[in-house]
């Protein structure tokens, strides 16, 4: 490996151990809230995302996002930026998922 692919390996590295950390981050501010008995977070929830609920099948969203980050890496580690920009893209299709409305007539 020339010094160039391994300098650009680890910072696509950092980049994507940050955003997994913030996202985590934003994760435990908003929806730890309730497990965590927090009030201020619990009125900010529920003032700024009244539709906010937290889904009974949680851990097929979760698998499903994590599996889009390891196929997006996979694909960016073999140069498929067009395939690796689409795995990124269902990231937030299904973080979008939880802000609708439960009891919708569609």
């Amino acid at each position: 490996m020339s010094r160039r692919e391994i300098v650009v390996n680890t910072l696509l590295g950092i980049f994507l151990l940050v955003t997994a950390l913030i996202i985590f981050l934003i994760f435990l501010a908003f929806v730890g809230a309730d497990w965590l008995g927090l009030s201020a977070f619990k009125y900010l929830t529920g003032r700024f995302l009244p539709g906010l609920v937290i889904p009974a099948n949680l851990l097929l969203l979760l698998i499903y996002a994590v599996s889009a980050v390891g196929y997006g890496v996979a694909h960016l580690r073999r140069n498929l930026w067009r395939n690796a920009s689409l795995c990124f893209a269902v990231i937030p299709v299904i973080g979008f998922m939880w802000l609708g409305y439960p009891s919708s007539d569609l």
